[in-house]
C-alpha cells in the first residue's frame, strides 16, 4: 500500500454511510471473464502501483474509497498487472466520485460522474476501435477477416484518429487540461507502437508509416517528464526504446531484441544511440532502470551501473536501483559471513577473521581464469591507492592442490600485492562452498565489523567497487 495514499476497501455492491468531503469513491460492476476481484492502481513515476484489490460481490460489483492527496491519473483494472489488457484510466481529485460498468468488450460510466472522467471516457470511445486492434488483437475484436489486425487496416485509422489530438477540449480544470493533451498523444503511440512490437501477419517498411508516426518518434515525446504521469508512460518508453534499436539494428519492427552472439561492446554501442533519442536525463534513468531489473549477472549488472548509472537521480529511481543491487549482491548466495582459511606462500594460515578491524575485499580466483588475470591491473592500482588505509586485499586462489606451484611461480612473477593465499581444490575449496561460488572471478566485499557487504561484488576494473570501498571507510 503506497504510503501516500490512505485507503478504506469495502466489499459491498455500494458505499454506505456518510463520507468525508475529501475521500473518493470509485464503485461499478465487472461483468468480464473469470475474474474475482477488481484492483485499483495508482500511478508512480509512469508506472502503476497497485493501492488495493476488493474481491467481486456475487452480483459482480466492487466498491473503493479512497483519499488521494492530491489529483491525477488512477488505473481500475483485473488480471495480469503488466498488461495494458482490462485496465482503464480516470483521473481523480479528493472528494470525486465515479460509477461505471465494465462489460465484455468496454466500460460505460454511470450515474454522476466528473467532468474529467466523462472526457476521459469520451476519448476512450473514440479510439475504441484502435485499442480492439492493438492492445487486443487476439481476440473476436481486434480480428479482421478472423485473423489479427495488422497496419494494412490500422494505420489508415491511426491517421484519422490523430486529427482528434489538434481538438481542443477544455474541462476548466487547468492540470488535468495540460496533462489530457499530452495523454491523447501518448494513448495513439502506446496503440501504434504496441501494434508494431507484437507479433503479426504482415509488418510496414518505413515508407508503410503515415505521417503521424513520421513526426511522433521516441525524442518528440521525451523532452520533459511529462510522460511519467501518464499511467502507461514506463512501458510506452521502452516500448519507443525497443523500436528505436530495432531501427538500429535493421530487423523487423516486431524482433525488437538482441538476436545474440554480439559483442558486449557492439550492445552497449546500441544502447548509447538509444539513450541519445531520449530527451532528458530523468527519463534515461528509467531505460537503465527497465535494462538492469532483466540482467541476471552480477558482472552485466556493474558495467551496467559504470555505464550508465548517472541518469539515475530521482529519489524514487535511486530507491528501486538500491533494491536491484541488493537483489544482485546478495542473491543466489547467502548473506551471512561465513569464515574462510587459506595458506600464503609460506604456508602460513590466514583466516577471513583475521582481517577484521579492516574493510576486506577479497577476490576468489585462478592461473588458469583469463577474465581473472584480465582484472589483475586493475586490482593492483586500487592495492596502490588505498595502501596506508583501513583496507586489505586478499586474493584466494582456487587453483588445484597439484597446481600450487604453478600459483607460487605466477604470484612471484607478476609481483602481485595485498595478501596471496591459496584455497586448492578448485570450486570444491572452504571459500567456494560457504559462498556458493560457481564461477570466477568472483569479489566479496566486508566490513570492517567483518560482516558480508557483497557477495557480487564489482569486479576492480569498475569504478563502483572504489566508491563501495569509500563508503565502507566512512562508517
Amino acid at each position: 500500500m503506497r504510503k501516500n495514499l490512505l485507503l478504506l476497501v469495502w466489499l459491498l455492491s455500494t458505499v454506505c454511510g456518510t463520507q468525508a468531503a475529501n475521500l473518493s469513491s470509485l464503485t461499478g460492476t465487472w461483468d468480464r471473464g473469470i475474474e474475482n476481484e477488481v484492483i485499483l492502481y495508482g500511478i508512480v513515476s509512469g508506472r502503476t502501483e497497485r493501492v488495493a484489490i476488493c474481491p467481486l460481490a456475487e452480483d459482480r460489483a466492487f466498491s473503493f474509497s479512497f483519499e488521494p492527496t492530491g489529483e491525477g491519473f488512477y488505473v481500475i483494472g483485473a488480471g495480469n498487472a503488466r498488461s495494458d489488457q482490462d485496465k482503464y484510466l480516470f483521473y481523480f481529485q479528493p472528494g470525486d466520485s465515479l460509477s461505471l460498468a465494465v462489460n465484455d468488450s468496454t466500460y460505460v460510466i454511470t450515474g454522476n460522474n466528473t467532468i474529467e472522467n466523462q472526457m476521459l471516457t469520451r476519448w476512450h470511445d473514440e479510439v475504441l476501435s484502435l485499442e480492439w486492434k492493438s492492445v487486443y488483437f487476439r481476440t473476436r475484436y481486434g480480428r479482421v477477416d478472423g485473423l489479427p489486425s495488422t497496419y494494412v487496416d490500422f494505420f489508415p485509422l491511426l491517421t484519422q484518429k490523430a486529427a482528434l489530438t489538434d481538438e481542443t477540449f477544455t474541462t476548466g480544470n487547468e492540470a488535468f487540461d495540460r496533462h489530457f493533451a499530452h495523454f491523447r498523444t501518448y494513448d495513439l503511440l502506446r496503440f501504434a507502437w504496441t501494434l508494431l512490437v507484437t507479433p503479426r501477419m504482415t509488418h510496414p517498411a518505413p515508407k508503410d508509416f503515415p505521417e503521424y508516426l513520421r513526426t511522433h518518434q521516441l525524442e518528440d515525446i521525451t523532452h520533459d517528464t511529462e510522460l511519467l504521469y501518464y499511467p502507461f508512460g514506463s512501458s510506452l518508453l521502452q516500448r519507443g526504446a525497443n523500436l528505436r534499436e530495432a531501427r538500429l539494428r535493421k530487423t523487423a519492427f516486431a524482433q525488437a531484441t538482441p538476436s545474440g552472439g554480439e559483442s558486449a561492446e557492439y550492445a552497449y554501442s546500441l544502447g548509447n544511440k538509444v539513450l541519445d533519442a531520449v530527451m532528458n536525463d530523468t527519463l534515461k534513468g528509467e531505460l537503465v532502470l527497465a535494462a538492469a531489473e532483466k540482467l541476471k549477472l552480477a558482472d552485466d549488472y556493474w558495467v551496467l551501473v559504470a555505464r550508465y548509472g548517472e541518469y539515475v537521480l530521482t529519489n524514487d529511481q535511486k530507491q528501486r536501483m538500491g533494491a536491484l543491487t541488493e537483489r544482485v549482491v546478495h542473491t543466489p548466495v547467502t548473506v551471512e559471513t561465513i569464515d574462510f582459511s587459506g595458506t600464503d606462500i609460506d604456508n602460513r594460515v590466514f583466516r577471513l577473521s583475521d582481517f577484521v578491524g579492516k574493510v576486506v575485499v577479497v577476490d576468489v580466483w585462478a592461473t588458469w581464469c583469463v577474465p581473472c588475470r584480465r582484472e589483475i591491473p586493475a586490482l593492483q592500482r586500487l592495492i596502490t591507492t588505498y595502501k596506508g588505509e583501513e583496507v586489505v586485499f586478499v586474493s584466494i586462489s582456487l587453483d588445484e592442490v597439484k597446481d600450487r606451484q604453478k600459483w607460487m611461480d605466477f604470484v612471484n612473477e607478476e609481483m602481485l600485492g595485498g595478501v596471496q593465499l591459496f584455497g586448492g581444490n578448485g570450486f570444491r575449496s572452504e571459500v567456494a562452498q560457504a559462498y556458493q561460488i560457481k564461477s570466477i572471478p568472483r569479489f566479496l566485499l566486508f566490513d570492517k565489523e567483518g560482516q558480508l557487504v557483497a557477495a557480487n561484488a564489482p569486479r576492480p576494473s569498475s569504478p563502483i567497487l572504489a566508491k563501495m570501498i569509500e563508503d565502507l571507510l566512512k562508517r
